[in-house]
């Protein structure tokens, strides 16, 4: 009986396991070539596993703004694009040193608003909260509208869209290899983020961690490192 007990009660832990997984997003193999998914509560992609190279890197504006043109939407004016990234700016300042987030800043009210720039000393225009109701519409709109499919978008075409640039086969294949040496990397130490190592930072602890790497690898480590370290710039 006791034998019966224990197959049943490691039957149901399996099971469990797997509905975990199934709806974690980031049970796939950390690679370039995976997709990054949409977060409301950052308002960025990036909100990855620590030991993907773009973990953290996101800017809240930019990320919104490609969700929303990679969602069939028309580009915003020059005039709202200049109002919604100034918004944004002051949501940010908002956010230092507290546990809110951007995300939940645009769940606020206008007034509540108000009240936490002014606690803040942050100065605020009336073009900033119109902005910003115009903001907290559409990213209601978004989040009652959008499926999980539309709220993904591959790696490479994500940094090609906050690079402004295209990324040819051989610029992945050292991306690649920069995220999966990487990988080794904080399985030994994960004391920090990619983003917080410098080049020269980031060789270093490979030799300090005796990786033997060859010259091939360095040089494809130190052109995918500024593509990665320029999101952040």
């Amino acid at each position: 009986m006791k034998k019966i007990i224990s197959i049943l009660i490691l039957i149901t832990g399996l099971f469990l396991l797997h509905g975990c997984a199934s709806e974690s997003p980031w049970t796939e193999e950390v690679s370039i070539y995976a997709d990054l998914y949409f977060d409301f509560d950052s308002m960025t992609y990036t909100q990855t596993e620590s030991n993907d190279i773009l973990y953290r890197t996101g800017n809240s504006f930019d990320d919104f703004f490609i969700l929303y043109l990679e969602t069939g939407h028309e580009a915003f004016t020059i005039q709202e694009m200049i109002a919604y990234e100034n918004l944004f700016k002051l949501l940010i300042e908002a956010t230092e040193n507290n546990s809110l987030t951007v995300g939940t800043l645009l769940t606020y009210s206008s007034s509540e608003l108000r009240d936490l720039f002014e606690l803040k000393d942050i100065e605020t225009t009336l073009d900033d909260i119109v902005a910003f109701n115009n903001i907290k519409q559409i990213v209601e709109d978004l989040k009652t509208t959008l499926t999980s499919e539309y709220l993904t978008i591959q790696k490479v075409t994500y940094i090609e869209q906050r690079l402004d640039q295209s990324l040819d086969s051989q610029t992945i294949e050292d991306l690649e290899t920069l995220q999966l040496t990487f990988i080794e990397l904080f399985d030994i130490d994960n004391s920090k983020p990619f983003k917080a190592y410098t080049l020269e930072e980031l060789l270093q602890s490979f030799e300090n961690y005796g990786f033997n790497l060859e010259q091939s690898t360095i040089d494809q480590i130190t052109r995918a490192y500024p593509l990665i370290i320029n999101l952040i710039n």
